[in-house]
This record gives structure tokens, C-alpha cells and sequence, in this order.
């Protein structure tokens, strides 16, 4: 016990955590008293009123679609819902759907003038499909947007690569 306990010193004195210190630091706190209560009523007013309520707390996602769930708006934990029938609290809850297909995008033209003096253009198709629906949902807000700019800060990095290298290999 002693070695371990003083491997976990020396870990912690060279400014290494934990493994179980970094997973508590990254995920959210627990819910709150209000929120239990709140998911409590909820509860009890969908059990008072099944018949009707059901229809209103059941949605279906579809084969290629997961459904990002937000109480209160917070991320519920787990992984995004779907495919297929998934329960939520209307009252509580929100829902999101992200479509996972594979999407196309089409970078427009570039102008680029060479050594030689020679006009170039050149365009992209960029085929992108998303991994991480809750991720995606919670971190970027225009995906089609962010993904046309790095497509394009690419081409141009690429662009600026190739000419400094045909330049640097003729002088």
C-alpha cells in the first residue's frame, strides 16, 4: 500500500492528476434538487394522464438521425438517442436531431497567379459526414460554414506549399 500511495504522490507532484480526478473534473455536476423535483412531477403528470401523454412523450429517429436530448439545458449523459423509438419528458425536455448522413460541399473557385505568370483555378468537392452528434450539437454552430473554411484555408495552404516548392526547385 505504501508503494502505491506513493506512486500517487509522485504522480500528483509532478502535476499529473489521477485518472479518476480528470474524469470528475470533466464531466458536469449531478443534478440538482429542483431538477429532481421538477422530473418527479413530470413523471407523475404523464402517469396521471397516460392515456393521452404517451403519444407526446415517444418520438421515433430515424435510421440515419440521433436525437441529442437536453434537460432543463443540460446534455443528458449517454449517448445521443436512436435509431428507432426513444422516450423524453415534454415538459423537461428538448430534443435536437442531427442527420448523420454523408454530405456534400462544393468549394468555390480560386485564382491562383504561379511564377510563370500562368491564371490557375481551382475548386473542391468536400464529402464530409458527422461522427459525434452531441459533440457537434454543443460545440459548433454552423457546421456547413466551419467545414467550407477549412476546406478552403486547406486548398490555400496546399496551394501556397506547391508554389514555394516549384519556386524553391527552379531557382
Amino acid at each position: 500500500q505504501q508503494g502505491q500511495r506513493g506512486a500517487q504522490e509522485g504522480e500528483s507532484q509532478r502535476g499529473e492528476e489521477p485518472h479518476r480526478d480528470r474524469q470528475q473534473r470533466m464531466t458536469s455536476p449531478g443534478r440538482g434538487i429542483c431538477e429532481w423535483l421538477l422530473t418527479i412531477l413530470s413523471l407523475l403528470f404523464i402517469i396521471l394522464t397516460f392515456p393521452i401523454s404517451v403519444w407526446f412523450c415517444m418520438k421515433i429517429v430515424r435510421e440515419y438521425e440521433r436525437a441529442i436530448v437536453f434537460r432543463l439545458g443540460r446534455l443528458l449523459p449517454g449517448r445521443p438517442r436512436g435509431p428507432g423509438l426513444f422516450f423524453f419528458l415534454p415538459c423537461l425536455d428538448t430534443y435536437h436531431k442531427v442527420d448523420r448522413r454523408l454530405k456534400t460541399l462544393e468549394i468555390p473557385f480560386h485564382e491562383v497567379v504561379t511564377k510563370d505568370m500562368v491564371t490557375m483555378e481551382i475548386d473542391a468537392v468536400c464529402y464530409y459526414r458527422m461522427e459525434n452528434a452531441s459533440l457537434l450539437l454543443t460545440s459548433v454552430a454552423n457546421l456547413s460554414s466551419a467545414v467550407q473554411l477549412l476546406v478552403q484555408t486547406t486548398m490555400k495552404r496546399l496551394l501556397w506549399i506547391v508554389q514555394s516548392s516549384i519556386r524553391l526547385g527552379r531557382a
